[in-house]
């Protein structure tokens, strides 16, 4: 797939600016807040419906604007052209089209135009809370199986469902006991559904991921990760019944505490460098090392999937990389498929970085394409 054309309109810094795209390698150049991760956003946006940055739209908004919109021109693997438009008002919340065709799911879109990131905010994939990767990883899920995404929504529906329950009827045991049964079915039903698929998924993805690091890394780094489920389980036949178990026996905890506390939604990855666990002894490059490795495994992963070819956004690519990962982090990933790569090194250095490696360049300058050239 590859993204021809951006037309931003009152988001973020920019007032209006268009950006005609290389179809494989485009650099974004700019010192700190002219406007290269905003530009990055928006294609992620166009893509997903939803932002890397935040989980308010109206943040997207230039100031004292009422509105912002966001065009893009793809043209798919098999060669149709599909022209997306995103638009959000903070009354009317966010609209999508697809070649003028309103999409009334916004569910609808996700997988059909893949994305891959790395970002400072991926950081936190890593180093951060387990619900950033469980983000990371229904995402991910979201765009390579259409099955997997209807099945969350249902899971998240049915634990707003219980939890209501049991904040409403805290000091009613037996009111609880009586009302959550059958939710207790949907939970272990959907849930047991969705563990199953994170863990055979997550199998394949292990692999991928190390064989991608070892390419890109220093000599003698192996890394690994590893499912951490709320069901304990040896294979998959054991998850059902272990999560019935494994619910029963918390049942009186989360009536104390008004809250569904066994299942998916509570589930974490735990990544290791040399059988160490990177959240806690990792070094700053050796994050960005993984990060770069996630994001390449789930772009050969969403080809092999859905057999599209994703775009890849870079938001400052050299920062916590020395030249070593460096090099063989480039030479791996600037043939992948079409590059968006955002980076503070001046215009000089990146000629001198990028030359003969045929790349688009743009300099941004406060929210406006300060030098447009190809090199």
């Amino acid at each position: 797939m590859i993204l021809s054309s951006v037309e931003l309109n009152n988001f973020r810094n920019y007032e209006r600016e268009i950006f005609e795209f290389d179809s494989s390698r485009n650099v974004i150049l700019g010192k700190n807040a002219q406007g290269k991760s905003n530009l990055l956003e928006a294609i992620y946006l166009l893509c997903l419906t939803r932002s890397f940055r935040t989980r308010k739209e109206r943040e997207t908004i230039k100031f004292n604007k009422t509105f912002a919109s966001i065009a893009g021109k793809f043209v798919l693997d098999n060669g149709q052209e599909k022209n997306i438009v995103y638009y959000f008002t903070p009354d009317k919340g966010k609209q999508v089209s697809v070649n003028r065709k309103r999409v009334e799911k916004l569910s609808e879109i996700i997988g059909n135009f893949p994305v891959v990131i790395s970002s400072p905010e991926a950081y936190n994939l890593t180093s951060g809370a387990p619900a950033d990767r469980r983000k990371f990883l229904d995402i991910l899920l979201s765009q390579i199986s259409n099955q997997y995404i209807l099945n969350l929504q249902e899971y998240n529906k049915i634990i707003k469902q219980r939890n209501a329950i049991l904040n409403k009827y805290s000091h009613n045991r037996s009111k609880i006991i009586s009302l959550i049964q059958p939710w207790d079915e949907y939970l272990i039903e959907k849930g047991s559904w969705l563990i199953r698929f994170r863990d055979s998924f997550l199998k394949t993805f292990n692999v991928k991921l190390r064989d991608v690091h070892s390419m890109i890394s220093v000599p003698d780094e192996t890394i690994k990760l590893t499912y951490q489920s709320t069901v304990d389980f040896e294979n998959s036949d054991d998850v059902k019944p272990n999560f019935r178990k494994k619910l029963e026996a918390m049942k009186k905890i989360e009536i104390e505490q008004g809250n569904t506390i066994i299942g998916p939604h509570r589930d974490d990855i735990l990544f290791f460098i040399n059988d160490k666990e990177l959240r806690k002894y990792g070094s700053r490059g050796q994050h960005k090392t993984v990060l770069i490795a996630i994001m390449i495994s789930e772009f050969q992963l969403i080809i092999e999937k859905i057999h599209e070819t994703p775009i890849i956004l870079i938001d400052d690519l050299f920062s916590e990389i020395d030249h070593t990962r460096e090099d063989k982090i480039l030479s791996y990933i600037l043939d992948l498929g079409q590059n968006f790569i955002s980076t503070t090194l001046d215009y000089h250095e990146a000629l001198a970085f990028f030359n003969k490696k045929r790349a688009h360049l743009f300099e941004l300058n406060n929210g406006m394409i300060f030098r447009n050239e190809k090199i």
